[in-house]
């Protein structure tokens, strides 16, 4: 017995040597992000096909519900996993009681949203929100069996096969939502499409994982890791309300059809955000938590990732906000024209969501989440409150109450948490302004272009001439000495395999 609880200590330790600790960093991201430019191709696809065989009400309906539901994706793991995951060391006592009560709290999560369908139903006035409410309930039952196994998984780094793993769900998903609404089963294509994909995530990490629980067991203590998952999550219901505030009052004061054209917008928006960023949790956190113990290579990793956020995402979000008409008339269609000016104001917002990320990260790496907890408190409730604001101006003017919120809590969490992480503030400013300058340039001279000479083409010329366009300004920029320096430390980063993490001469 002793020793199967040794050999369960020792398969569970996050603990790699310094050597290949930067090697399993690189090929974890690569095969993460590798898997997740196929899942965002896949999502593009079922937005392309979805959006032609549903309406905007069918989407307003499905997006009036996970506006509810999503916050359980959130409770229904209590930050558990990121706990975990951020833990030096896993007993197999500690870990199966963490199981058990993931799936305790999925089930709780099911009744609670199958009892709660109802009164949401006559929130917005919709008897449809019942049905959807409950086949939606079914993911958290699901959802709450699979956690600690992708826990397992990560905690082992096999980062290619959760990626695998999580490309095969979008396929499910992908498949699920596309014949279900071909054979006109209208909003519950949705619906199915999420059951589908967490049913496939669920069989595939529970193999990939090659681990299952034992039985509760009073040995594996968890009060360490239910503090730390308490502030953690605490902090992402706040950020998960201030993202979906907007979508609750446009559904309930203004409506299904509108909240059709903003939720399409925002899911634009989303694909890469998301199914770029969100993944990378699972590599930096791990990651980090290894070298908290150095501030000066806490802080030079910290500049690297937010250069490559600050040139890689900046430039997509910049291109999307100059190309956004063609973007929109050929992922969803000529309807949905309405979903434009909106989708180029979220865009502003995704450039402090995209920061955002590296700060959750750093947080989490140094065990401040009571911290971030705190300016989180501040930061949503004022992002909240100029939302609710903004309601009266319409859908464009709640998007630019989002924007608004965000950019604030980007500047409280800047001067006043960041410096609390060892980061220096004026190391992040320093990766951040050249690209976001650069690409204010290039979108600007671009959506001019577009404005008086593409406008009158095909959507699809106008993309292809558009992309030329502004990569052949980028690169005449790249002329100037400073920019071309970061892009060279950003290419460094990638071609140094992770054996080590390149040096920056010039720290500002």
């Amino acid at each position: 017995m002793a020793t199967a609880e040794a050999e369960g200590r020792q398969l569970m330790s996050s603990n790699p040597d310094e050597a290949s600790l930067g090697r399993h960093a690189v090929r974890g991201a690569s095969h993460t992000l590798t898997a997740q430019l196929g899942r965002v191709v896949l999502q593009i696809a079922t937005t392309v096909i979805l959006a032609r065989l549903l309406e905007a009400d069918d989407f307003g309906l499905f997006a009036m519900v996970s506006a509810f539901t999503g916050v359980a994706l959130v409770i229904g793991d209590f930050g558990l996993s990121l706990a975990a995951v951020q833990a030096r060391e896993l007993g197999r006592a500690v870990h199966s009681n963490l199981f058990w009560i993931n799936l305790s709290l999925g089930c709780g999560l099911f009744a609670v949203y199958w009892l709660g369908a109802y009164p949401l139903a006559a929130f917005y006035n919709e008897p449809l929100v019942v049905a959807v409410t409950q086949g939606l309930a079914f993911v958290f039952l699901i959802n709450g069996f699979s956690a600690q196994m992708r826990v397992n998984a990560i905690r082992q780094m096999r980062f290619g096969q959760i990626a695998l793993v999580d490309f095969g769900a979008q396929i499910g998903a992908l498949t699920g939502g596309i014949v279900l609404a071909l054979v006109g089963a209208e909003y519950w294509a949705l619906v199915g499409a999420q059951i589908a994909q967490a049913i496939v995530a669920a069989i595939g990490l529970t193999i990939v994982g090659r681990w299952l629980p034992g039985w509760p067991n009073r040995r594996g203590s968890i009060r360490a890791m239910a503090g730390f998952g308490a502030h953690t999550s605490a902090a992402q219901i706040l950020s998960y309300a201030a993202g979906t505030v907007d979508k609750i009052l446009i559904g309930r004061f203004i409506g299904p059809s509108s909240l059709g054209y903003y939720d399409r917008a925002f899911q634009l928006l989303q694909l890469p955000m998301t199914q770029l960023l969100s993944p990378l949790t699972n590599i930096a956190v791990p990651i980090l938590s290894k070298v908290d113990a150095d501030d000066q290579r806490l802080a030079r990793t910290a500049r690297s990732i937010a250069l490559i956020l600050s040139y890689g995402f900046g430039t997509l979000l910049f291109l999307i906000i100059a190309l956004a008409t063609p973007v929109v008339e050929i992922a969803l269609g000529h309807d949905w024209s309405p979903s434009v000016p909106i989708l180029q104001i979220l865009c502003i917002g995704g450039l402090f969501q995209a920061i955002g990320y590296l700060y959750f990260w750093l947080f989490l790496s140094r065990g401040l989440t009571a911290m971030q907890l705190r300016y989180s408190v501040i930061g949503r409730s004022i992002q909240i409150a100029l939302i609710v604001a903004c309601v009266p101006l319409g859908v464009l003017g709640v998007a630019g109450g989002v924007v608004a919120g965000q950019a604030i809590n980007w500047l409280i969490l800047t001067v006043f948490a960041l410096r609390h992480t060892g980061v220096a503030v004026k190391v992040m400013l320093s990766a951040m302004w050249r690209p976001i300058v650069a690409n204010l340039v290039v979108a600007g001279a671009v959506s001019l272009a577009g404005t008086f000479w593409l406008s009158s083409m095909l959507a699809v010329v106008w993309l292809a001439i558009g992309l030329a366009l502004y990569t052949a300004l980028f690169a005449v920029i790249l002329i100037v000495p400073a920019f071309r320096g970061d892009v060279a430390h950003v290419l460094r980063i990638v071609r140094s395999r992770g054996a080590q993490l390149p040096r920056f001469e010039d720290e500002v």
